[in-house]
């Protein structure tokens, strides 16, 4: 029997799926509202608005949360006001509401964290949803429409069953993480099928040996015949005075082989054998093959069927998009519309989780860089409300997706001239467009001078780029001048099968997605030149960075050979070549993702299980391109000073000594120097010391911190002659707008965001500075 504490837990956990819902139907439902006041709809919009907010209520009432009870009943008075006539949902109106939804949510998290749910800092906006309604009269029907919809809510609300057409009603609510258990063990079933297809080529080898053993005694049989009718050779026998003479027989001599008859009878009872023996061999062979065959059938098919569970609609992606389009443009002070053809698209959700960061840039950048401010666009002749359109294909197992936008396209000349004043081309004039396009992707590219709240630290699409691209996808981007620019995205619509490459280098085997691997070429010495002190591979007249793999994955100590074979990975512009030592072989990879706390490790980004059962790390291109495009290590080995085998230095200011602790084990795992300093004062001390004895070759800095903040830090840096050209890197939880442009104006290099900090960040920022 249940106990009362069960049944609350049982609610919370409905309450816990239901609430998501019920937050983001009312977000679709306000956000066509407010686009379209005179909707033909609105009453059955407004009706089921209404009926969202009301079931937000009762859930979180019956699942005895009363803090949410309070602020989703506030929400639900004035989606009452609207449904009665008495309250325009005009913007005004709305952002308040939106605010209160994401509330919600953050509430729940909270709850769910183990944390109170205090709506002391929500005060303001209860204050704000009320004073809506200050001005308006009780509706008389309130009441009415209260007990109306607390009886039929459930019936009335369109349920997961009635989510499309055509769908059989006998649903059941599963969580993700059951999907992915089954997904896990389907994959083990797909080792297993691999393991059974080793062992079918093994019985078949195996049932080929009596086949040439059948094969060699058809080619000793004239020689056989001979025998079998030659007559018994007479041995010569000498008898001495005290061998027994009589009937005895007498032991035949040492090394006596019997007559060729017996010979012959020997041989053809083993050939006897022998072809009993293939027989058995070869029926064992083609059942192994056979079960092989079927177990492989059913794996795939209950690998597709987990796989096909896991799938979502493309659709669930946009209404979020669609509320951060509105916030986005609303701060950019542009007017844009996002139109959707999702071509009815389905995709893993671990896809769908990753291309909704990928389209959250993309949208960025389309509203700062894209889309022109409407007096812009009126002297252009082009309407006041700019479009960005998303369409979505299936074609196989990849997924295309076309973001467009109709603003002023990519200004090339403004790419090239930020581009030759980084350093990044050396002939700016003659730098093709292709070129000229793929740098946008580069870590901290951006044509901005000044950093907002959207864009301007050339972070954006540089993720785009990486997410892709570790989704085993491709970006592309074709544009034009004053018509707008298009971004090309194809991604698999599941990650959880791939072709790899098996390879070997420094003494380890590692898989590499094949899909990723533009080319395996053999290199001799003579094509390895060095050029501005690195090692380069001519291919096409055109040089790579090359580097060992064993190298950047530290897994060999010893020089890496001029010659041998080497894999071109990367995409565009941004190509490297990897030496390895051996190519192993292909084959089907089942990628299991890493579990906590190993989600993120880099140069990996999965494993596979091979057949004979040994784990195999899989390994991130994206990474590895990364890695050897920052690389100045040689291929051939080169005799340095001991000044340039020194590990880069980073000094660490931070008064938290959790954040020091964590960035200082962040780095040194990198295989940087750190030293560490708890306040400005004492950084900048350490730092002037450390100038007369080697120096340091970054400041990484919080901002907030005592005796001097991480802004007058780095401007008496910028002042100081022996410190000024040192990069200086703030990591901060101050992320307005103001705060970004003090931090470019002290001279920073780099601002990073601890809510959004993320370990790679952080050390591809470093890499690019030091």
């Amino acid at each position: 029997m249940l106990t009362d504490a069960d049944i609350m837990a049982q609610v919370l956990a409905a309450f816990r799926a239901e609430q998501a819902e019920h937050r983001q139907a009312a977000g679709e439902l306000l956000l066509v509202l407010e686009r379209d006041p005179h909707h033909p709809e609105r009453k059955q919009l407004l009706d089921q608005l209404f009926r969202e907010a009301h079931s937000l209520k009762g859930g979180a009432r019956a699942a005895g949360l009363l803090d949410i009870e309070r602020l989703a009943h506030r929400i639900e008075d004035v989606f009452a006001a609207a449904r009665s006539g008495k309250l325009e949902l005009s913007p005004k109106v709305c952002d308040p509401i939106y605010a209160g939804l994401d509330a919600l949510g953050a509430l729940m998290a909270r709850h769910d964290a183990g944390e109170p749910t205090d709506l002391t800092p929500y005060q303001p906006l209860l204050e704000t949803l009320a004073g809506a309604l200050v001005d308006l009269a009780p509706p008389a029907t309130a009441e009415p429409a209260e007990a109306v919809a607390s009886a039929p809510d459930l019936e009335q609300r369109p349920t997961a069953g009635h989510a499309r057409q055509g769908e059989d009603a006998a649903t059941v609510r599963l969580p993700t993480s059951v999907l992915d258990s089954l997904l896990n063990e389907a994959g083990e079933l797909m080792t297993c099928t691999l393991r059974a297809r080793e062992a079918a080529r093994e019985a078949a080898a195996l049932a080929e040996l009596p086949v040439r053993w059948r094969r060699t005694w058809q080619r000793l049989g004239p020689r056989l015949a001979r025998l079998r009718t030659a007559p018994a050779s007479q041995r010569p026998v000498v008898h001495h005075l005290d061998e027994q003479i009589g009937d005895t027989p007498v032991a035949q001599p040492v090394g006596y082989a019997g007559t060729p008859r017996e010979i012959v009878e020997a041989l053809e009872q083993a050939n006897s054998l022998l072809g009993e023996l293939g027989t058995a061999v070869a029926n064992l062979s083609r059942h192994v093959a056979e079960d092989h065959s079927r177990l492989a059938a059913v794996t795939d098919r209950l690998h597709d069927q987990v796989r096909r569970t896991r799938m979502l609609p493309l659709a669930t992606l946009f209404p979020p998009l669609r509320l951060q389009l509105r916030e986005m443009a609303r701060a950019a002070g542009k007017r844009i519309e996002l139109s959707v053809d999702d071509g009815g698209a389905e995709a893993d959700r671990q896809v769908l989780d990753q291309l909704r960061e990928v389209l959250l840039h993309l949208l960025r950048n389309a509203v700062d860089h894209g889309i022109e401010d409407p007096d812009i666009r009126a002297t252009t002749g082009k309407p006041d409300v700019g479009t960005v359109l998303i369409c979505a294909e299936v074609s196989g197992d990849q997924l295309s997706i076309r973001l467009s936008d109709d603003g002023a396209g990519i200004d090339l000349e403004a790419v090239r001239a930020r581009a030759s004043a980084a350093g990044l081309i050396a002939d700016a004039e003659h730098t093709g467009e292709a070129e000229l396009i793929d740098l946008i992707f580069l870590p901290g590219f951006s044509t901005r001078h000044t950093v907002s709240e959207i864009s301007g630290r050339g972070v954006g699409l540089d993720v785009v780029r990486s997410n892709v691209e570790r989704m085993r996808g491709r970006v592309s981007v074709r544009s034009r001048v004053g018509e707008g620019t298009d971004f090309l995205i194809n991604v698999p619509i599941s990650l959880t099968r791939s072709h790899g490459l098996l390879l070997r280098a420094g003494g380890a085997e590692y898989a590499l997605p094949l899909d990723a691997v533009q080319r395996i070429i053999a290199i001799s010495p003579s094509q390895i030149q060095h050029l501005e002190g690195r090692a380069v591979l001519r291919l096409a007249d055109r040089p790579l960075p090359i580097v060992a793999l064993a190298d950047l994955l530290d897994a060999s100590s010893s020089a890496p050979s001029v010659g041998g074979l080497a894999l071109i990975l990367g995409s565009g512009e941004r190509q490297v070549a990897c030496q390895i030592d051996a190519v192993i072989g292909e084959q089907e990879l089942v990628i299991h993702r890493l579990p906590a706390p190993l989600v993120r490790v880099r140069f990996v980004s999965g494993a596979t299980i091979l057949a004979d059962g040994r784990v195999m790390p899989i390994l991130d291109v994206v990474d590895l391109v990364r890695a050897a495009v920052g690389s100045r290590r040689a291929a051939p080995p080169v005799v340095t000073t001991e000044e340039e085998r020194r590990a880069p230095i980073v000094l660490v200011a931070d008064d938290s000594i959790t954040t020091r602790t964590l960035e200082k084990n962040i780095l040194e795992a990198a295989g940087y120097q750190v030293r560490l300093a708890t306040d400005g004062q004492e950084a900048f001390d350490l730092l002037r010391a450390m100038a007369e004895n080697g120096g340091c070759d970054l400041l990484l800095s919080d901002i907030d911190m005592p005796r001097i903040n991480g802004f007058d830090l780095t401007r008496q840096v910028r002042g100081d002659p022996k410190l000024r050209n040192l990069p200086v890197v703030l990591v901060t939880s101050l992320d307005s707008a103001d705060d970004r442009e003090r931090g470019v104006s002290a001279g920073a290099d780099a601002y990073i965001v601890k809510r959004a900090f993320d370990q790679q960040v952080l050390l591809d920022t470093i890499s690019r500075l030091v």
